[in-house]
Formats: structure tokens, C-alpha cells, sequence
């Protein structure tokens, strides 16, 4: 049972090392504004409103204080936060991908978020629950065991019960700013 469990153990934490490396992928593809990354992902954000369309040329970027947007076709642009080494900005594994699409002068909005880490995120939990599970299974280990399984479930749920509603309020700020500089002065 021990080896079963032990094979299955290495078999996530392997997941999760190739789930890493992709999530990495991922944030490049999230940095150079790639198409397929901001396709996928759980999304969080979903919303309509009215807001103008950026006059600027397809394939242009620019920035807002919190944000760097790319206009990906004429009535398509994508979002995300602000990456740079100097940035202060606090940092979670699931900073939102946006993209936002015209009709007319009502625009949809969607965020999702990464991904490889949430998989990762999920691999770490099989990987942690299969290990609490060995050492739950030996004599005199199961409070231990049970104790530990609910300190790494807590945690897990603690880091997505914090930075997903952080993300979604730091794409609205986003947002907030592209509205004032596509509306300009009143």
C-alpha cells in the first residue's frame, strides 16, 4: 500500500514540476501578449458595459499606471497588470488575463486566470494529500497526518480566498484607468 502510495506521490509531484514549467510558459505568454493565453484559464471576471473603442492602430500597446493593454484586432484588446522587475506591486500565482471585445460601444469583459497554476495548485494538493495519507497510515501518525492534510488544504485555500478577489480588484482598477484615458478629459 505504502509503494502504491509513494509511485502515485512521485507521479503528482512530477505533474507538478511539468505544470510549473508550463505556468512559466504561461506568464511569458501573459507578458508578450499572446492570444492563446488569454483564451484559456478560469475565468473570474465577466461583465458589460458601455465604453469607447481606443483609436489606436492593431497591434499597438500602451500603458495605465496599474496596466499594459494591446489592441489585438479592431474590436479587440487585451489587458493585464503592469510586469517589470522595478514594479512594487504585490504579486499572487493568479494575476488576470483581460480581454476586452466591442460591439458597437458596449464593450464585454472577461478575466481569467492562469491556467497551468491553478493545475499546479491542484497537483500540489494530490501530491499533498497522497503524502499525509503514508504518513497518516503508519502506527501512531494519524492525528499527525489528518493535522497536516488540513494545515496544506488550508493553506492551499487560503492563497486562492486571497488572490483571486485581490486579482479581480486590481483588474477593475485597471479597467477604472483605461476608462479615464479612452474618455479623456470631461
Amino acid at each position: 500500500m505504502v509503494q502504491i502510495g509513494f509511485t502515485l506521490f512521485i507521479a503528482a509531484w512530477g505533474a507538478g514540476v511539468a505544470l510549473w514549467l508550463l505556468a512559466i510558459g504561461e506568464s511569458v505568454g501573459m507578458w508578450r501578449f499572446w492570444p492563446r493565453v488569454f483564451e484559456i484559464g478560469v475565468r473570474v471576471l465577466q461583465e458589460a458595459r458601455s465604453l469607447p473603442l481606443p483609436t489606436l492602430a492593431v497591434g499597438s500597446e500602451f500603458e495605465t499606471k496599474s496596466g499594459k493593454f494591446k489592441i489585438i484586432a479592431p474590436q479587440l484588446c487585451f489587458f493585464r497588470m503592469r510586469m517589470s522587475c522595478m514594479n512594487a506591486d504585490l504579486h499572487t500565482p493568479f494575476p488576470i488575463k483581460g480581454s476586452l471585445r466591442w460591439n458597437g460601444s458596449r464593450v464585454a469583459i472577461e478575466g481569467r486566470i492562469p491556467v497551468f497554476t491553478t493545475l499546479f495548485l491542484a497537483a500540489w494538493l494530490v501530491a499533498w494529500t497522497i503524502g499525509m495519507a503514508i504518513v497518516a497510515s503508519k502506527p501512531g501518525n494519524l492525528v499527525g497526518g489528518v493535522a497536516y492534510l488540513f494545515l496544506g488544504w488550508a493553506f492551499t485555500a487560503g492563497i486562492c480566498l486571497l488572490s483571486i478577489p485581490f486579482e479581480i480588484r486590481r483588474a477593475m482598477r485597471i479597467l477604472r484607468e483605461f476608462e479615464a484615458q479612452v474618455s479623456g478629459p470631461t
